[in-house]
């Protein structure tokens, strides 16, 4: 409903922030590394998401196009709502989200509040094939690293993560094709395990 409002930073407060336009003022929930680049009295662009749900209407607001970008994905997974997708860009940012799934870490997402070791293990599996398709940020962090290791070793990480012994691992992604996206070849492999 809203791309993105352009206005004054009248007021900054924990993961929130209000900004005038036309003497209107937007009520902006907000990661507190988006809110780092704000300043009160600024005039700033801010990109929008507008969420409407049972409990409430609410206005998210991102420095950028591409922390928008990864709210939507995080809010795309089952179990991530608004507010953990906030929790989680607040506290480790799109670039620790990228390097996260990329290399299949799930500390990296539990130091977020309210993100479990099951709720980041669903992120881990359900971002990692739109993660090497994430526009670059303006510091990304390097693709390569990723694409380097084979799917099956990035496969078996991601298992291992989810909280399976590594033999386990093994045998359920042994004989798979490797040359399938790797949500598809995880999938496989935790349908042989359940």
């Amino acid at each position: 409903m809203y791309a993105y409002i352009i206005g004054q930073v009248t007021a900054m407060e924990a993961e929130k922030l209000i900004l005038e336009n036309n003497g209107i003022g937007y009520e902006l929930a907000t990661s507190t590394k988006a809110m780092s680049r704000f300043q009160v009295g600024e005039e700033v662009k801010v990109y929008t998401r507008y969420i409407v749900r049972d409990d409430g209407v609410f206005l998210y607001g991102f420095y950028d196009e591409q922390e928008r970008e990864m709210f939507d994905r995080l809010t795309k997974v089952s179990a991530v709502g608004p507010k953990v997708a906030i929790s989680i860009l607040s506290a480790v940012g799109v670039e620790g989200i990228v390097h996260a799934v990329q290399h299949q870490e799930l500390s990296v997402l539990t130091k977020a509040p309210g993100v479990g070791k099951k709720t980041a293990g669903r992120i881990l599996l359900e971002l990692v094939d739109q993660i090497k398709s994430f526009s670059a940020a303006e510091n990304p962090l390097p693709l390569q690293d990723s694409e380097d290791l084979a799917e099956f070793d990035v496969a078996l990480q991601g298992l291992i993560n989810l909280g399976y012994q590594r033999n386990e691992a093994m045998r359920a992604l042994n004989g798979l094709d490797t040359s399938l996206p790797l949500s598809a070849l995880m999938r496989m492999a935790l349908q042989r395990l359940g």
